[in-house]
């Protein structure tokens, strides 16, 4: 909540509104207390997994919905690290949206795991690392999500392909493949 009105408050140029919210919000990098608790509730998910995955037969049809869930640790991650790489700070949020991927993953959760790559492709475009933001687009996008995060994401995946060496002849391309992928995403969803 805090780091949204600090992000307005920023864009309307208000800097000690924007300081302000920042500092309500708590310390935004990654501390050692989150890491260790991060990776305790990852380590029993994966021990829950691992117990209920010989149980009862696997009808190999796909769930594509998605329950409500509570405000977990992973959304709160995922909302720093979103914030640390608008400020310029890329280091703290790589490190922040490692872990968020980490966790997503263990919960079986594509949507967020797609927004993190997503803002680590944001990262590292603006370390000015192309080739690198531009795979880091393409595993977000092979995860899929919802409609503002693919409007977001080919508009980011095109400027940085037009980025690379090769951008200019590839990024009209790039942006085709990505609608077929999103039209093919789109189509399974239906059945």
């Amino acid at each position: 909540y805090h780091l949204r009105l600090a992000s307005l408050a920023d864009a309307l140029f208000l800097k000690s509104a924007a300081i302000m919210h920042e500092e309500l919000a708590g310390a935004l990098e990654l501390s050692i207390d989150e890491i260790r608790r991060g990776r305790e509730e990852v380590q029993r998910q994966e021990t829950l997994k691992a117990s209920f995955s010989g149980d009862g037969p696997s009808s190999g049809v796909i769930n594509s919905s998605k329950s409500l869930r509570p405000y977990a640790l992973r959304d709160y991650w995922i909302a720093r690290g979103a914030y640390l790489e608008q400020r310029g700070a890329l280091v703290a949020a790589n490190v922040l949206l490692q872990e968020t991927i980490r966790h997503a993953r263990a919960h079986d959760d594509v949507a967020v795991e797609a927004r993190a790559y997503l803002h680590l492709a944001k990262c590292a475009a603006r370390g000015n690392m192309p080739i690198d933001a531009v795979k880091l687009q393409h595993r977000g996008q092979t995860l899929g999500g919802d409609v503002s995060f693919w409007g977001e994401s080919m508009c980011d995946y095109t400027m940085y392909k037009l980025s690379t060496r090769d951008g200019k002849l590839s990024a009209k391309e790039s942006l085709v493949t990505a609608l077929n992928l999103l039209q093919s995403r789109s189509n399974s969803s239906r059945r």
